[in-house]
């Protein structure tokens, strides 16, 4: 569990164990918390490191506690890294097919216009896309870009894939978005650990 992390001696120097360790304390916390409340309105997204979805262990934990939230696992979107190569790929997709049974929701998270991330896309069937800013700043500006972007959006809503925008872009932006019919635009971001 996380105390027996806390006292690791490799924990200090293991950059993958303090992410897990992270992860098990913010899910931990957000389990708690989707647990007291009678009603869940919206929809609570969680980044989950790479790490933590290979490993094992970190799964053995998880499982137990979204059962426990019965129905209430489906407000709850699991977002995982949409740049991941092949081998990366095929661990994640196992990890995905454990959360799903429990009624968890899967977002591809920082997607761009990539192979990696057409691949992930391709491979994982997501339940949300959420769009990287850094790509989403680059395409700003360029109309031939926004009006691609925008037609990608339309491409991935009709298929019932529902579109994040992130939270930082311009005002200009949010109206391509608008237009696109983006599900919904991220206002603010909260970072663990």
């Amino acid at each position: 569990g996380i105390d027996a992390l806390l006292f690791d001696s490799d924990f200090a120097h293991s950059q993958t164990k303090r992410r897990i360790f992270w992860d098990k304390v913010t899910l931990s916390r957000l389990l708690q918390i989707i647990i007291k409340k009678k009603k869940l309105g919206g929809m609570l997204l969680f980044q989950v490191s790479e790490s933590s979805m290979t490993d094992k262990a970190f799964a053995r934990w998880l499982l137990p506690g979204l059962k426990q939230l019965g129905n209430k696992a489906s407000k709850l979107t699991f977002l995982i890294p949409s740049q991941q190569d092949e081998k990366q790929r095929k661990l994640t997709v196992n990890f995905i097919k454990k959360i799903r049974t429990y009624r968890s929701k899967i977002g591809l998270d920082d997607f761009t216009a990539s192979t990696d991330s057409l691949n992930m896309l391709k491979h994982v069937k997501p339940d949300y896309v959420r769009l990287s800013l850094a790509w989403v700043k680059l395409v700003e500006g360029n109309n031939s870009r926004e009006i691609a972007l925008a037609h990608f959006i339309r491409q991935l809503e009709a298929k019932g894939i529902r579109v994040i925008a992130p939270c930082g872009f311009s005002v200009e932006m949010k109206k391509v978005f608008a237009l696109s019919g983006v599900s919904f635009c991220q206002e603010r971001s909260m970072k663990n650990g």
